[in-house]
């Protein structure tokens, strides 16, 4: 499992995944997010709405840079749509660089992680939507 030590908790009334992940994990997710936020900007104009949700994933990407080059484990806190980001990024990353010609060894590395964490990513945005649900149920009942 990519998503180790995996905790949901509730924060600002929204679930949040809070879990430990593996450098090569936190280092394909960042470059497939920055890569992605890159792509997004240089494209037509945007909505205020869509470049709010930009500015966001390249915070996201940010936050897991920060202990690029740490080995093992760092601590990782994602709510549902940073999930979501995360999904559209790796699998747009993915249909755009994984070619047939030649990839370097570490593009050929960064591309199996991220096709590695697609099922994982999909199954924690399953639950993270659940928890999401139950809380709204909870505040609405007070």
């Amino acid at each position: 499992m990519p998503f180790q030590d995996l905790q949901l908790v509730a924060e600002d009334g929204r679930a949040v995944a809070v879990f430990t992940a593996d450098q090569p994990v936190r280092d394909a997710l960042a470059d497939a997010l920055s890569w992605h936020v890159q792509q997004r900007f240089q494209t037509e104009a945007l909505e205020t709405e869509k470049v709010i949700e930009l500015r966001a994933a390249g915070a996201l990407a940010d936050r897991l840079d920060e202990f690029r080059g740490v080995e093992g484990r760092a601590p990782v806190r994602v709510n549902a749509d940073h999930v979501r980001v995360m999904i559209e990024a790796s699998s747009a990353y993915r249909s755009e660089r994984d070619v047939d010609s030649y990839q370097s060894p570490e593009e050929r590395e960064r591309l199996a992680v991220l096709a590695s964490l697609i099922d994982p990513l999909f199954d924690l945005l399953a639950d993270l939507d659940r928890a999401d649900e139950v809380l709204a149920a909870q505040s609405y009942g007070r």
